[in-house]
């Protein structure tokens, strides 16, 4: 992930500055930007000058906070996040069937199609084959 205080390196902050600018001050942002990058290699990930690796695991909000409220640039990989719930929503691991069927909401009072879950658009995975 890059946080904010990352955007001011490389020949992106030349380019991606002003975008960010001008979304700030369009959509009113109340909090700092953050992007995110998928590595096909931990080594890529860490050869990023002042990454922040996290001691010792955390969920993924938790991540996205230090980079947003700590300006920070921070590496993670699947094995640093708490469970395989919070690495899928950012494709560090694979979508699970058991979740996909829906058959986990049967009796809740939630009134889900569980075609719309299937065909939610996917997040880009290194996790799957």
């Amino acid at each position: 992930m890059t946080g904010a205080g990352a955007s001011d390196r490389g020949p992106a902050a030349k380019t991606g500055r002003p975008l960010v600018n001008d979304l700030d001050r369009l959509l009113r942002l109340r909090t700092t930007l953050i992007g995110m990058k998928l590595f096909a290699r931990c080594e890529d990930m860490e050869a990023i000058p002042r990454t922040h690796r996290p001691q010792p695991i955390h969920t993924t909000d938790q991540i996205v906070g230090q980079a947003s409220h700590n300006s920070w640039t921070v590496g993670i990989t699947a094995e640093d996040l708490v469970g395989a719930q919070c690495g899928v929503a950012i494709g560090l691991h694979p979508r699970a069937e058991e979740r996909l069927s829906g058959k986990r909401m049967t009796g809740a009072c939630l009134r889900l199609n569980v075609t719309t879950i299937r065909s939610a658009p996917r997040t880009p995975t290194f996790a799957e084959p």
